[in-house]
């Protein structure tokens, strides 16, 4: 469907403003609540994952930001390929989960999901810190 995802234009280096003192400070607190939220999952997360809403809800949204963490994080256009190599691992480790284990839900599908999510929010987490310190614009 034409004109459902919102274009990016890679301007040129010192074609946008940088950000101002209010922009940096919310650049920056959202990266310590990012990477607060990645160190208290791996602090609590025991031997096993549960299946819980916050586990879908957090690798729903990141499956969602994928395109953008690696887009924008990498400076490639690289389109949807970024959201279907997720879909395309997350298929793979349910199926091998489910053909090891039996279960629906194994602890392989659920530790890929687990990971997957920290994975994503860490590395927006340490951009979004990074960007604060370095003031990049946009």
């Amino acid at each position: 469907m034409p004109g459902t995802m919102p274009e990016r234009n890679f301007e040129a280096a010192g074609a946008l403003a940088m950000p101002g003192t209010v922009g940096r400070l919310v650049r920056l607190a959202a990266g310590i609540a990012l990477l607060a939220l990645v160190a208290w999952n791996a602090a609590t997360v025991g031997s096993e994952v549960d299946s819980n809403p916050g586990l879908w809800i957090g690798a729903g949204i990141s499956l969602w930001l994928i395109i953008e963490v690696v887009n924008v994080g990498l400076g490639k256009d690289w389109g949807q390929l970024p959201r279907i190599a997720s879909v395309v691992g997350a298929v793979v480790l349910f199926i091998v989960g489910l053909i090891v284990t039996g279960a629906v839900l194994s602890q392989l599908f659920l530790w890929g999901l687990m990971l997957y999510t920290l994975g994503v929010y860490g590395w927006l987490g340490t951009s979004f810190i990074l960007a604060a310190g370095f003031a990049v614009p946009g």
